[in-house]
C-alpha cells in the first residue's frame, strides 16, 4: 500500500477493492484499540479507494458493508479535527462512495452524538480544503445523503 498509493502523481487503478477494504478494516481495528499510530496505512488505503476507483471498483464497493461497527469507528476516527489534513482529505473523497449506505439505513449506525460529531468533523474537513469542482461534488454527495437521512 505504501509504495503504490502514497502521494505520487500516478495511481494504478483498483480493480477489486476487497483486499484493500480488508487491509483498511484491519488497521481501523488496530487504531480504535489504541497503541501504535496506523494513520499512514489507513490514508494510503483510503486514497487508493477514493482516487483510483473505476466502475468495476465502484460496483464492488456496493457489495461491501460499510456499516460494520469497526469500520464506522474507523471513518469517524479519520475525520477527527486533530488529524492531518491529507488524512482527512482522503476520507473526504472516500465517503461519497459509501455515504448512501451510511445515511439511508433503516437503523442508525451511530449514536446521535457520534453522528453529530462526525458531521461537525466532516464539515471542518470540507472547510479546510480548496473548493475545486471535485471537492464540491464530493461534499454535495455526502451533504445530500446526510440531509436525506431520517437519522
Amino acid at each position: 500500500m505504501h509504495g503504490t498509493y502514497t502521494w505520487d502523481k500516478f495511481l494504478p487503478w483498483v480493480e477489486d477493492p476487497q483486499d484493500i477494504l480488508t487491509f483498511l478494516d484491519h488497521h481501523f481495528n488496530l487504531t480504535t484499540r489504541g497503541g501504535q499510530n496506523h494513520d499512514e496505512p489507513i490514508q494510503n488505503a483510503l486514497r487508493a479507494l477514493a482516487y483510483a476507483s473505476g466502475p468495476v471498483t465502484i460496483e464492488a464497493l456496493k457489495r461491501f458493508d460499510p456499516t460494520e461497527p469497526s469500520f464506522v469507528r474507523g471513518i469517524c476516527y479519520v475525520f477527527q479535527n486533530d488529524k492531518p489534513f491529507q488524512f482527512r482529505k482522503a476520507a473526504l473523497f472516500f465517503l461519497p462512495l459509501i455515504g448512501d449506505r451510511w445515511f439511508n439505513t433503516p437503523h442508525p449506525i451511530m449514536e446521535p452524538d457520534q453522528m453529530r460529531s462526525l458531521c461537525v468533523d466532516w464539515a471542518s474537513a470540507v472547510d479546510g480544503i480548496k473548493h475545486t469542482y471535485d471537492v464540491q461534488k464530493a461534499a454535495l454527495a455526502v451533504l445530500f445523503g446526510m440531509a436525506n437521512s431520517s437519522h
